[in-house]
């Protein structure tokens, strides 16, 4: 697994999420990226989309991670990337998907969003309880 980061936004975001191990990057960071190798890219650039159509010559899967309008206009569509390798699978994980009314919308903002609006609203937790409940009944976790 190779992982491209974008240097525009200082690489992976969750590399800063406390807490760290000295020296390390975050405990956080290391937790999900474990054994993967990772490239920075900006894949806006001609520069960086040369080295990402070499990675997909030598690829199997192309996989995103991004806001579902992101993989579009970064390339990582099995349209815009076949040419390179017709054998490519590219799969893309958005909180809203990658078309529609919603596909510019961020799925972690949302997600924020929600828990501030409990904070505020269910100060005891009452509704989040039953929520999480709902969701991961007992017998399933």
């Amino acid at each position: 697994m190779i992982k491209i980061e974008d240097p525009a936004a200082g690489g992976d975001v969750s590399r800063y999420v406390p807490p760290f191990a000295e020296g390390e990057d975050s405990l956080f960071f290391e937790t999900f990226n474990r054994n993967k190798k990772s490239v920075s890219l900006d894949l806006r650039r001609s520069e960086g989309r040369i080295v990402l159509e070499d990675l997909v010559r030598r690829s199997d899967v192309v996989y995103s991670n991004l806001r579902g309008d992101q993989p579009r206009k970064l390339g990582l569509m099995y349209d815009q990337l076949k040419a390179v390798n017709p054998r490519i699978v590219c799969c893309s994980l958005s909180g809203f998907g990658t078309s529609g009314p919603r596909a510019a919308l961020s799925g972690y903002e949302r997600v924020n969003d929600f828990e501030r609006l409990l904070d505020r609203h269910d100060p005891r937790g009452k509704f989040r309880n039953r929520f999480v409940q709902q969701l991961f009944p007992k017998e399933s976790v």
